[in-house]
């Protein structure tokens, strides 16, 4: 009985790491698409995108500052000091030059 329990605990916490990685994946690449817009100057587009990136995962201080860096684009200025101000609330050590870079690959 215990040892199906923990088997069953086990099966679940994989279940739930899978369930977490492969969000990460999505939003990685919203991410990517919200940056496509970002450059070709499509800033609605990038907001519509990033939002969706935010979604799939809240904590992505880039996302939150490229919401920002858009709204800035587009002279709606008091959401993009909220969304520069969330930026650094979800990661105060993040660095805004890095948005644009590669990101590195996350230890499993």
């Amino acid at each position: 009985m215990k040892s199906t329990r923990i088997l069953a605990l086990a099966l679940s916490a994989m279940l739930a790491a899978a369930t977490f990685a492969a969000a990460q994946d999505d939003a990685q690449a919203s991410l990517e698409t919200a940056k496509r817009h970002y450059r070709s100057r499509d800033f609605r587009g990038a907001i519509t995108e990033l939002h969706r990136t935010i979604e799939l995962d809240p904590t992505r201080a880039d996302a939150l500052y490229l919401l920002g860096y858009s709204h800035q684009e587009l002279r709606e200025y008091s959401e993009a000091v909220d969304y520069f101000g969330r930026a650094f609330q979800a990661d105060p050590t993040f660095d805004p030059r890095t948005i644009f870079q590669p990101r590195p690959a996350q230890p499993n």
